[in-house]
């Protein structure tokens, strides 16, 4: 997933305090009005923007000249507010404030819904200029840069901050992302190869790598292979591992064969460590289920941290529902979701896939709250929005689900299937509403892609 696909909540990203619940009123001190901010921060970081905007509109009120209250409200308001009202606060943040950074990531984010990315990399360029830069402001700077067309660029920034310690998955995934735009796949494939040691549960990271020319990639696999052997650590191997077993779908090669084996290496080397454990379960699902499972549960009695833990459980019903063991899958698929709820929705994705379970079992409003709750957290998410369509068009309600429909299709990025399903959507409603020509239109461009 790239543009915004990969932004979390909206709030947290510029606003986050790392509350805790419950948002109880601080202490006055100062103006009354500074509590108030403090306290819709705190809700809007814990999930509940409608008591944050509640508050925030308060708060202004009484401070009229706060840009850090119109920064929040803006924020706030994105993906729910038209886009001229959200922009329009948001500029008001930065007439108080001209520097100021939370206001201008979040116009900048603004400009880059609405395609104007230019804008975008203009009002971000001096956040990143920055010693040290804003992060938040480097991805979405680095993401209008790609879109600008200016790739080499993107890439040459992205080259020292993928180079620093902390540098997250998701750098690693536009550095990565950035590098074959500019026609360098060799420094992509290393970004790629170190992200994943890093993190070797990112499918978005693996999905980059995967992407590289096809002969270019096994002459790298076949390279790796070699140093991994050679330099026997374990979580190389783990990465390693994951690579080759999700590499050949088909099992028309040897390399699952290779991959069980790196693994099984992994976890005699380290078996303390469940992220060893869980890839060896993923390439043992295949052809010894049971074994799969077994190695799962190994990982889980490690105590994983929670995001991987989210994996494993989300892993573990898939296959159970492989096998037609629904009690099962859903317990499991409950497991993650609570897990996800309690850590502010980090692994979305999952919790949209036990919304889909509960929606094939006919328990749509179990499944509404689930993309509900989602969306809480990640309000620009994309595949939850497509959710969000697909419940509007159940439901009749046709404008409401072209406009998210229409939302998805803007935001999806390179993610042919999340285009393929919001243009479905997109051809019914059209069809539905009377707009004909606009539903050929889309069912046009549908048979134009594989």
């Amino acid at each position: 997933m790239t543009g915004l696909g990969a932004v979390t909540s909206t709030v947290a990203v510029v606003f986050s305090v790392g509350a805790t619940q419950p948002c109880e009123p601080p202490a006055p001190r100062g103006t009354v009005a500074e509590p108030l901010l403090r306290q819709a921060v705190c809700y809007a970081d814990a999930g509940q923007p409608e008591k944050a905007l509640r508050l925030v509109r308060e708060h202004l009120v009484r401070a009229p000249a706060s840009a850090d209250g119109y920064a929040l409200l803006g924020t706030l308001l994105i993906g729910s507010a038209p886009t001229e009202e959200v922009r329009k606060v948001l500029q008001h943040a930065l007439a108080l404030a001209p520097r100021h950074p939370r206001a201008s990531i979040a116009l900048a984010r603004v400009e880059f819904l609405a395609g104007r990315y230019e804008r975008t990399v203009q009002l971000l360029g001096p956040l990143v200029a920055r010693a040290p830069p804003e992060p938040d402001a480097v991805v979405l700077f680095v993401e209008g840069l790609l879109k600008t067309g200016k790739a080499a660029e993107a890439a040459g920034l992205m080259k020292t901050l993928v180079g620093e310690p902390s540098a997250t998955t998701e750098m690693h995934v536009l550095a990565a992302r950035a590098h074959l735009s500019a026609n360098q796949p060799e420094e992509a494939a290393a970004i790629c190869e170190r992200g994943l040691v890093k993190d070797p549960t990112s499918e978005t990271l693996e999905a980059v790598y995967f992407s590289l020319p096809a002969d270019f990639l096994a002459r790298r696999l076949a390279g790796w292979l070699e140093r991994a052997q050679r330099k026997q650590d374990p979580l190389e191997l783990v990465a390693l591992g994951r690579v080759l077993s999700d590499g050949d779908p088909g099992r028309k090669t040897r390399a699952l064969s290779i991959a069980k084996a790196i693994l099984a290496r992994a976890v005699t080397l380290a078996p303390e460590e469940p992220v060893a454990h869980y890839t060896y379960g993923r390439a043992l699902r295949f052809e010894e289920p049971e074994a799969a499972l077994a190695s799962w549960r190994k990982a889980l009695a490690l105590r994983p941290p929670l995001e991987l833990a989210i994996e494993i459980h989300t892993d573990a019903a898939r296959l159970h529902s492989e096998r037609t063991e629904f009690d099962a899958a859903e317990k499991a698929l409950r497991a993650a979701y609570e897990m996800n709820r309690a850590a502010k929705m980090i692994r979305p994705a999952a919790a949209l896939e036990f919304a889909r379970f509960l929606t094939a079992q006919a328990r749509q409003q179990e499944a509404e709250a689930i993309v509900h709750e989602v969306l809480r957290w990640r309000p620009l998410y994309p595949a939850a929005r497509l959710e969000r369509a697909r419940v509007l068009e159940r439901k009749k309600q046709w404008q409401e689900a072209i406009s998210e429909a229409e939302f998805v299709l803007a935001q999806s990025g390179d993610s042919l299937p999340l285009a393929r399903q919001a243009r479905l959507i997109l051809a019914r409603a059209y069809r539905a509403t009377g707009r004909h020509d606009k539903a050929r239109e889309q069912v046009a461009l549908l048979e134009q892609v594989p």
